[in-house]
């Protein structure tokens, strides 16, 4: 398997372990309350927002969750549900490599049966659930056997203007397997259905065929701006199925564009994923977040960072892509570019440690800290706080005169500096303009060489932590 999946996996258990705060389920359904006028603000809603929500089951736990598909698989299957926390089912289904870790304590109960077909309205409202376990595979529908299985089972919706909507929901460290209609989301949306802004991390295998990260098959329905983990998904003959699983064992059903996405750990690490399905654009009524360098994958979550700017890693460059925002650390490793081009920015308000080459043709505004222990080749701007490190600047050369230097100090532009105040200075000002200078951190002391070839390059070198 390939080392990108474990990187994301484990990533991705680590994020649930810090942010799936609910206790694993104990065995015990309960029946979820509907929201009133009277209890709206104990789920998280105001005054202002609870009327869409009204009289939907609010989802809190675990045992809820199953008390929801009870209600369902019981008969009202027009029941609505919104999720008020994340869930969790069981804990560390999956481990490292993406496989079943062992045998969770708790089954799964997916909600909608082919006798109670749901045909409601599911609101995650950006949350995630969590340790799904399900493994059936005998050849007959969910619950006498694996046949419709998923967060979902069997999803229906009354008529083309009544449709079942599941929407706004992530499932992580889980493990479905089934006969056929088989998915991560749901096992089969047979008509009249909507799958919105869902996305699957978890292990989907069928023994049989129809087998999807996102939906085992969906028939006159509509499946929108989902995404899930290259490699989530195998039919019954071992072969990688796509979003929506194929109607023949041993083939793939071609995800479409803005239907279904798939991406390797190290795709959606990038904010690529999450960039391009908000449409490619960082305005707006936005779905997905990302705050890059620190979420693994796109989350449903506003409190994280817009995405109006990620990477595109091709072999050792790694080239900015519109408006990039770095709030975390970031390591930059040795022999890697990252290439900033003309009309792209880089905003740090965490910390860049460059062990490779930063090369800037467009605008970098750090607000936290660059520790540059390698080359810095600058072209445009750089504003904002100082560098420091052990490495090397490059800056290109405006005229001969820009710069005139001494053995204490040296005169930028006509303004005089003395060396521990004016570098910073310099460095703000983006350009060295035609010397080679190398400082010594610790005294101070300068020796340079002329360079009047205006438009090649000036290079200065520095030792040890001192803010240059």
């Amino acid at each position: 398997m390939k080392p990108t999946r474990h990187i994301f996996l484990a990533a991705a258990l680590c994020l649930c372990s810090a942010f799936c705060a609910k206790a694993a389920y104990n065995g015990t359904p309960a029946t979820p309350k509907q929201i009133s006028d009277e209890n709206y603000a104990s789920y998280g809603f105001t005054s202002t927002n609870y009327s869409a929500y009204k009289d939907w089951y609010a989802i809190s736990s675990a045992e809820e969750l199953y008390g929801f598909a009870a209600i369902v698989n019981g008969g009202t299957t027009s029941a609505n549900g919104v999720l008020t926390a994340d869930i969790v089912v069981n804990e560390n289904v999956l481990n490292a490599e993406g496989e079943l870790n062992g045998t969770p304590t708790r089954s799964w109960t997916p909600i909608g049966t082919i006798a109670n077909r749901f045909a409601g309205k599911f609101d995650g409202q950006n949350h995630t659930i969590s340790g799904l376990y399900f493994n059936n595979t005998t050849d007959d529908y969910y619950p006498s056997g694996g046949n419709c299985v998923g967060l979902f089972g069997f999803v229906q919706g009354a008529s083309s203007s009544d449709k079942a909507e599941i929407s706004n929901v992530g499932i992580a460290d889980s493990y479905i397997k089934g006969g056929v209609f088989v998915g991560g989301i749901c096992g089969y949306a047979y008509s009249y259905s909507t799958i919105t802004n869902c996305y699957n991390t978890g292990a989907v295998t069928g023994s049989d065929y129809y087998v999807g990260g996102i939906c085992g098959s969906a028939d006159n329905s509509t499946i929108t701006n989902n995404y899930y983990l290259a490699g989530c998904a195998k039919d019954g003959d071992n072969v990688v199925q796509n979003g929506v699983g194929s109607d023949t064992k041993g083939q793939t059903t071609a995800d479409e564009n803005g239907k279904t996405t798939s991406a390797t750990a190290e795709e959606f690490a990038t904010g690529r994923i999450a960039y391009l399905l908000n449409g490619s654009t960082s305005e707006g009524d936005l779905a997905w977040y990302q705050t890059l360098f620190a979420d693994a994958s796109p989350v449903l979550d506003n409190t994280h960072n817009i995405v109006a700017g990620y990477v595109d890693e091709v072999g050792d460059v790694i080239t900015v892509c519109g408006d990039l925002v770095i709030a975390s650390d970031y390591v930059i490793a040795g022999g890697k570019t990252l290439m900033v081009p003309n009309g792209a920015s880089v905003t740090i308000n965490g910390t860049i440690t460059n062990n490779g080459t930063i090369t800037n043709g467009g605008t970098i505004a750090n607000n936290g800290t660059v520790t540059n222990n390698g080359a810095l080749v600058n072209n445009s701007v750089i504003s904002g706080n100082d560098l420091a490190g052990s490495g090397s600047y490059v800056y290109t050369i405006l005229s001969e005169n820009d710069v005139v230097a001494a053995a204490n100090g040296y005169t930028y532009k006509g303004t005089a500096y003395t060396l521990e105040s004016g570098l910073s200075d310099i460095i703000k000002a983006r350009t060295i303009c035609g010397k080679s200078f190398t400082f010594d951190a610790t005294g101070y002391t300068v020796s340079y060489e002329n360079n009047t070839n205006v438009g090649d390059n000036a290079k200065i070198k520095w030792e040890g932590s001192a803010t240059v």
